[in-house]
Parts: structure tokens; sequence; C-alpha cells
């Protein structure tokens, strides 16, 4: 009789699993014929929620006549507007942006959003990056919000709020109790634009672009649920149930680039690109100023650009970049550039009479020492440089002895290497020292050998539209990737600039290609490794890209 009793509940345990699991592939099924017949621009699948019921991810509730009581930022600073949008924005690129969260099982997606803007504001405003407890506006609100839902609870930062280090989150309700310190208190907080519902594009893109992230509301459906990648276009005009923040924008694709709470494997590594105008995407925009306000937005049409990594660019060869500014003792401007040949780099800067700007030029392999500068009382300060290194540049400009003043940048430099760098698809790199091909041989090491046709030795380009590619082995899926040695390797995609790829047409017919995160270039020895040395120009470390099917 106990063998029997085993056996059945074996066999129930095994039929509601089965059962289970079917009918996350059937709703997985249905919306990929339901994307097919309306012309979805993204893809579905399993994702790090998909097992979750969608009402204990959605947790915004919008309180009623909420309008009544808004403060809208129009009507105390009046409408600003851009004078040239920029067309793409993101402030990922600039690493103002923490990192993505997980809010699990619990509806508080409320807390997330506003902590995923408040976050990021601070950073901008040079607070440093830090993780905020949003268990402690779970617990800890003054409205009754938690786990079930709630809204926008800036009033409860007033005072601060503690660091998530000290109060961790648990995607649980319950009493307030704790004993951490409370930092970085709000000073105001205000709603985008000028009245309630969905604001216009323009006035977030101006909101992002003068303050930072914004925390908006949107409709949240299966498909979100399920999304992996692309650009969401399953709309609907439902009313709004889940928060989030947004971090930038693409005119081009005409979408907005949605952080989210779902943790890192949903979506785009936690991000979504999702079209203007979508599922009320925007709805109650807002964003909270850190205790002593905001900074007036910067004047300097290339700012944020106070560090080589948030560098303006890459500029054009010739072009001059007008209207730039050292505005205190303590500002740096940074611009980038990429040469596609050896031969002369002339850098300029005009500044205001009475004034002293100084400039300095250094490899993208090496921040720390500038190859040439501009240091006299001239005005312009025109240097040249003699350049036998092809690649990536930084021009930093500073004030010498706490001099401040407008100016314009000019630098020119060889650009004439020829195409521009393959499109997006299938392809594979032959060396042109060894003539082999790049390949995937089973571990994490990437290799090359003699080309055979096979599918480990086909690579994916994918344009992450910033000047840089994704480039993954076609029968592994893995992403070409550096380690802390000079080996080449491969593993998950993850968004880590280590992953990321220059790829620079040398004009001959072949390529360089540069890591993002520590500047070298994919190279071959005598083995079959492939590695990765600084630039010098032979042929071993230049490839042939070469299209297949």
């Amino acid at each position: 009789m106990f063998k029997k009793t085993v056996l059945l509940v074996v066999c129930f345990v095994f039929i509601f699993s089965t059962a289970f699991l079917h009918g996350d592939d059937a709703e997985i099924q249905r919306l990929r014929a339901q994307g097919q017949k309306e012309g979805w621009t993204f893809t579905v699948g399993k994702t790090s929620v998909s097992h979750i019921p969608l009402e204990n991810l959605c947790g915004l509730k919008i309180p009623k006549n909420w309008q009544q009581t808004a403060v809208f930022e129009d009507d105390v600073f009046g409408k600003r507007v851009l004078a040239t949008p920029p067309s793409a924005y993101d402030w990922r690129d600039y690493g103002k942006v923490t990192s993505v969260k997980n809010q699990g099982s619990c509806g508080s997606c409320w807390a997330f959003g506003m902590l995923g803007s408040y976050e990021a504001i601070l950073s901008i405003n040079g607070e440093g990056s830090n993780n905020l407890s949003e268990q402690f506006l779970v617990r800890c609100n003054s409205h009754g919000y938690g786990c079930s839902g709630g809204w926008w609870a800036y009033d409860d930062m007033y005072n601060g709020i503690p660091t998530e280090s000290c109060y961790p989150y648990t995607a649980t309700d319950g009493s307030c109790s704790y004993s951490c310190t409370k930092y970085f208190p709000v000073d105001s907080w205000y709603y985008v634009g000028s009245s309630s519902g969905v604001p216009t594009t323009s006035s977030i893109k101006q909101a992002i672009y003068d303050h930072g992230p914004v925390s908006v509301a949107v409709y949240a459906n299966s498909a979100m649920q399920n999304y992996t990648g692309g650009i969401f276009n399953s709309c609907t005009s439902s009313s709004p149930n889940h928060a989030i923040a947004l971090v930038g924008w693409n005119d081009t694709g005409g979408y907005w680039i949605m952080k989210n709470s779902w943790g890192t494997g949903w979506g785009e590594s936690g991000y979504m690109r999702i079209t203007y105008g979508c599922s009320n995407i925007g709805y109650a925009a807002s964003y909270a100023l850190p205790s002593g306000g905001s900074p007036p937005p910067a004047e300097d049409p290339y700012e944020p650009n106070d560090s080589y990594s948030a560098a303006y660019g890459p500029i054009d060869s010739g072009e001059d970049y007008d209207d730039a500014e050292i505005s205190d003792s303590s500002d740096v401007d940074w611009f980038h550039f990429t040469t596609e040949d050896t031969g002369t780099i002339t850098v300029s800067v005009a500044h205001e009479s009475g004034e002293d700007l100084d400039w300095y030029l250094y490899r993208s392999t090496d921040t720390s020492n500038y190859v040439a500068r501009g240091y006299t009382t001239s005005n312009p300060e025109t240097g040249n440089y003699s350049a036998t290194w092809v690649g990536k540049y930084y021009v930093k400009v500073v004030g010498y002895s706490g001099s401040t003043s407008t100016y314009t940048l000019t630098v020119t430099y060889p650009d004439d290497g020829g195409t521009p760098p393959p499109p997006s698809g299938y392809f594979r790199f032959m060396n042109r020292y060894s003539g082999l091909a790049m390949d995937y041989n089973g571990d994490n090491y990437v290799y090359q050998y003699t080309y055979n046709g096979n599918t480990d030795k086909h690579w994916e380009i994918i344009d992450l539209e910033n000047g840089y590619y994704r480039i993954d082995n076609r029968y592994s899926g893995l992403s070409l990737d550096t380690g802390s040695g000079n080996y080449t390797y491969q593993y998950t995609w993850n968004g880590n600039t280590d992953k990321h790829w220059q790829i620079i047409d040398l004009g001959t017919g072949y390529y360089r290609i540069d890591n993002r995160y520590n500047g070298y270039s994919l190279d071959v020895g005598s083995g079959s490794y492939v590695y990765n040395y600084i630039w010098n120009g032979n042929t071993d470390k230049q490839w042939q890209i070469i299209a297949v099917d």
C-alpha cells in the first residue's frame, strides 16, 4: 500500500509539473502567433518573471484625483525647450544609472520606479553610485502602500532614506523597524510637463536631459512580461498598472529606453526599448531633486562630459564645436574621435580673451599619460601630433590656474579609412597573418582554425548603436569577451563593456577589432589561441570580415 501511495504522489507531481510547464509554453506560443499576425518588432520567450502572476508584478495604484495636489514643473519653472534635442540619449552611457534590481513577486514596482530615477539623479549631481532601500519605502511609507501596490511616495524621503545594504530588500510587507542612518533627503519633487496624464514626448525628453532618468507608469501585459528583446510595440490604451524608469531615448528607432525591476533575466539585460506613446508609457512622469535642489541645466551642449568614460563624441574631423564651456576651476571636458589612418592630428581651442585654457591628447589605451598637449598662452591654443597609432583618441580641455571660459574646439585627424563597418548578420573572421578563422572549440577560450564552413566559425555582429558591436558565436550563442590576461574569451552576454567591440575599417579590405574595456586589438600568435594586445599595425591584428549565409 505504501509503494502504491508513493507512486501515486510521484505521478501526480509529474503530471502537475508537466501541465504547468506546458501552460507556460502555450502562452509563449500564443504570444508568438499574435506577434506574427500583428507585426511585432520584438521577441518573446521565457523570462525571469514568466512564472510570476502578472498582478504580483504590477503594483501601481493610481490615486483618485491625484492631479488636484500634483505640482507640475512647468508651473514652477516655466516651459523649457532643448535648443537642439539629441536624436539619441542614454544616461547609461555616462555611468549614471545603477544596476537593474528584481522586485520578486511583491507589487513594489512603484518603489523601484522611484529609486531607479532618484539614484541616477543623485549620481548626476555628484553623489556617486548609491543603491537605496526599496524595502524602507515598502514598510515605512506614510500612505499604507506595500506589496499590494502603491504610488509615488517621494514625500516619505524628505528626511532621507537608508541604503540597500543597511535595510535590504525582502519583497515582503511588515512593520517599519530599522536602525539605519538615512541619507540623501529629497528637497522637492515634480510631475513632468504641465498637465495630468502622459506628458508630451518633448517634455519627457527635456526632463531626462535636464535632470536625469524619470519615474513613469505604463500598462504591462503578458507580452511585456515575456519580452526578450527588440522594440516593444504591443500597444494598448489600458490604464497604467506598472512603474518603471526611463533612462533615455532614440529618435531613429522611435523608442524610449526603459529600466525595469524584473531582474536581468528579463528583456535586454533588464531593459526594454518601447515605442513612443505605447501603452500609456510616460503616464504621471515625475522626478525628485536632492536637498539643495538641482543645478540649472548646463548651457554647455556637450555636458555631461567630465570624464573620459562620458566623453562627448565621436567628433567629426574639421568640425567646429562651439559654445563648449569650462564653468569653474574643477570643470574638465572630454571629447573623443577615432582615426582611420596614420597622419597628423591637429587640436585647436579658441577661448575668451584674458582667459587661458589648455588641452591634452590621449590614446584610448592610456588615459593617464598624454601624447600631446597645448599649454601656452596662445589663443587659439593650437598644436599638432604625428600619429603612428590608429584608433580612438580623447581630448581633455581644462582651465589653467582657475580660468573659466566658453570655447570652440576643432580637431582634424586622418579619417579616410574607406567603407564603414559591416552591417549586422553572420560573418567569418579571417586573420590576415595566419589565414585562419576565429573559432569556438567547446570551452570559453577563442581559437583560430582552418575555415570549414561550420557554424562554430560563424559570428553574428550586432550593432549596439553606440559606436560598438556585440560579436556572438553562432554555434554557442556566447559573446566575444576579454579577461584579465591577454587571452580572448566568450561568455554569456551581460551588457558589460568587456563585450563591446569597435570595428575599425583599415581601408585595405581588413579591419581592426578593439575592445571597449581595455582598448586592445584582437590578435593571433603562433598557436591556436586568439589574444588581444595593444595595436601596432601588424598583420596579426588585421582581420577580413566575410559574410556567410
